[in-house]
């Protein structure tokens, strides 16, 4: 029987499964970049279109009613 073979190394998913479970980092990253034009948004909207690519995010982010209207209050215009 041969012996088993050392452990040379243990590579994990960073990202959401040691650390900050649940992503919270990119929800207040979200939370963040819309208040500094303007505009709140909760965390629990911010993790709505989670998994997306960032700019197909915020373009989902910014197609819900309340938040486009935030934005359009803050900048006189709808979001384009």
């Amino acid at each position: 029987m041969t012996p088993p073979m050392a452990l040379n190394a243990v590579v994990f998913d960073w990202a959401g499964t040691m650390i900050d479970h649940g992503s919270q980092a990119p929800m207040g990253v979200f939370v963040k970049a819309f208040a500094q034009f303007g505009v709140e948004i909760t965390v629990a909207e911010a993790r709505g279109p989670m998994g997306m690519a960032k700019r197909d995010h915020i373009k989902t982010l910014l197609s819900q009613p309340r938040i486009a209207a935030a934005w359009a209050k803050a900048h006189g215009a709808t979001p384009t």
